[in-house]
């Protein structure tokens, strides 16, 4: 089961895949590295949409897995 958790305007939302670090500035007592979705999911949500906001991070989509009926090549 995928985890879940609020998104910053109060809902749910998959968490996600995980959480790159593109760089060129930092937030105090947040790692300047690639962050793993349990510490994103850890996180306030408003750290979350400040962190995104800036640039300096990048959220990765969960891969969803294909339909039952969808043919993989």
């Amino acid at each position: 089961m995928a985890k879940r958790q609020r998104g910053a305007k109060g809902g749910e939302s998959e968490a996600p895949a995980g959480v790159r670090y593109v760089g060129g500035g930092y937030f105090p007592g947040i790692p300047a590295r690639d962050l793993t979705a349990d510490e994103w999911a850890a996180m306030d949500p408003v750290q979350c949409t400040a962190l995104v906001a800036s640039g300096l991070y990048v959220v990765d989509e969960p891969e969803q897995a294909p339909a039952e009926d969808e043919v993989i090549e």
